[in-house]
C-alpha cells in the first residue's frame, strides 16, 4: 500500500472513531438523567457541558488540526479560512460549555429547593479544562494575527510555525486529559450503580466506550499529525516565493 493509501486508511479510521465517540456522549447526555434542561434545572443543565466541550475540542478542534492533512488537495487559502473558522467555533461552543458547568454549580438548591450554590474551579479536572480553554482562545488569537489578518512578514510567520503547530498539538493533549478527568469524576459523583448499588449499569458502559473511543480517536489524530511523510506540500507551480530555510516551514503544513 503506498503512504498516501495508508494515510487516508487512518484519516478514515480516524474519523470514524470521531462519529461514534460523539454519537456516544450525545447518548450519555440525552439518554440518561432526563436528557438535557436549562437554567430551570441546572444538574440538567450540566449535560451540556460534556457534550459542548467534546464537540468543542474534538470535533471543531480535532477536524481544524487535520484538515491540512484531510484536504491536502484543497488550495491553502480556503483551507486556512477553514481551519480558522472550525477554531473560531470551537471557542463559541466551549464558552456555551463552560456556562452549562458554572450555571450547576452557581444555581444549585438543595433538596428542599433552596440555594446552594457549589465552588467553581476546586478539582484537577477544573483547572485543568480551564487553562486549556484560556490557552486555546490565546492560541486562536495569535494564529488569527500572525497567519491571517493583518498577518506579519513571512521570516516571522515561518518562525512561529513550529511553535504555533506543537502548542495546537499540546492543546489538543491537555483537552484529552481534562476530558478524561472529567468523564472519571462524573462517573465517581453521579453514577451510583457502582459506587452505592455494586454493579455495572448501561450508563456506565457508555461512559467508559466514549472514553475508550475518544481516546482511539485522539491516538490516530496525533499519528496523522506527526507522521513527516504525510505533511502536506504544496506544489511547486503555488509557490511564488523563493525557497529558503525561512519559506520553507510555510509550504510544509
Amino acid at each position: 500500500m503506498t503512504t498516501y493509501g495508508s494515510f487516508y486508511l487512518l484519516y478514515a479510521a480516524n474519523q470514524l472513531l470521531l462519529a461514534v465517540a460523539v454519537t456516544l456522549v450525545a447518548v450519555w447526555m440525552c439518554g440518561f438523567g432526563g436528557g438535557p434542561s436549562w437554567q430551570s434545572d441546572p444538574a440538567r443543565e450540566f449535560r451540556w457541558h460534556p457534550l459542548a466541550m467534546s464537540l468543542g475540542m474534538f470535533f471543531c478542534n480535532g477536524e481544524a488540526i487535520l484538515i491540512y492533512r484531510g484536504l491536502r488537495n484543497v488550495p491553502k487559502p480556503k483551507t486556512k479560512l477553514m481551519h480558522a473558522g472550525l477554531q473560531f467555533c470551537a471557542i463559541i461552543i466551549n464558552v456555551f460549555g463552560l456556562k452549562a458547568a458554572w450555571d450547576s454549580h452557581d444555581l444549585n438548591k438543595d433538596k428542599d429547593g433552596n440555594l446552594k450554590p457549589i465552588p467553581n474551579l476546586m478539582s484537577l479536572h477544573s483547572w485543568i479544562g480551564i487553562s486549556t480553554v484560556v490557552l486555546f482562545c490565546l492560541q486562536f488569537l495569535f494564529g488569527f494575527i500572525t497567519y491571517l489578518k493583518p498577518g506579519l512578514p513571512m521570516q516571522y510567520r515561518a518562525l512561529f510555525m513550529p511553535g504555533h503547530r506543537l502548542g495546537g498539538i499540546a492543546l489538543f493533549v491537555m483537552a484529552l486529559g481534562s476530558a478524561l478527568m472529567g468523564i472519571s469524576e462524573r462517573s465517581a459523583w453521579k453514577m451510583t450503580c457502582w459506587t452505592k448499588e455494586g454493579y455495572f449499569c448501561g450508563e456506565m458502559l457508555i461512559t467508559n466506550i466514549f472514553g475508550v473511543f475518544l481516546v482511539a480517536y485522539a491516538v490516530t489524530t496525533l499519528a496523522l499529525v506527526a507522521y513527516p511523510d504525510w505533511i502536506r506540500k504544496e506544489p511547486e507551480a503555488l509557490v511564488r516565493i523563493p525557497k529558503s530555510e525561512e519559506t520553507e516551514a510555510l509550504r510544509e503544513e
